[in-house]
């Protein structure tokens, strides 16, 4: 049973994950592992059904990170639109209007929905 939940996980990053632009906003705003990540280690030390008694509430703080980030971006643009897009030298910021690193833009395609049936669909 572990091998399905894991090769289905490896499938996941291998032909889906391209699709949203590969990145766990969890991963990315807490530093920790991304949900494939947690999901292949929780199936490898603590089973299925931890696996599944635990998954929806990795999605549903994924969604919580996705937004605080999405929150972030917003906040971000709303000041440069505030102050112009000008960089210490006159010129637009190294980034434009992508934010710190450029990243938010590729994290907004992360944020996965809630609704499970969706969820994996949704790209």
């Amino acid at each position: 049973m572990n091998k399905l939940f894991i090769a289905s996980i490896l499938f996941y990053r291998r032909y889906m994950s391209p699709y949203k632009g590969y990145r766990c906003a969890h991963h990315y705003l807490y530093g920790e592992g991304s949900c494939s990540d947690w999901s292949l280690e929780v199936i490898n030390t603590k089973g299925i059904p931890y696996f599944i008694g635990n998954f929806y509430g990795r999605l549903i703080e994924c969604h919580e990170a996705c937004e605080k980030i999405n929150m972030i971006s917003e906040y971000k643009s709303s000041n440069e639109n505030k102050h112009g897009n000008e960089g210490e030298n006159g010129n637009e910021g190294e980034n434009g209007n992508e934010g710190e690193n450029g990243n938010e833009k590729v994290i907004s395609k992360c944020c996965i929905p809630i609704e499970i049936s969706s969820c994996f669909f949704s790209w």
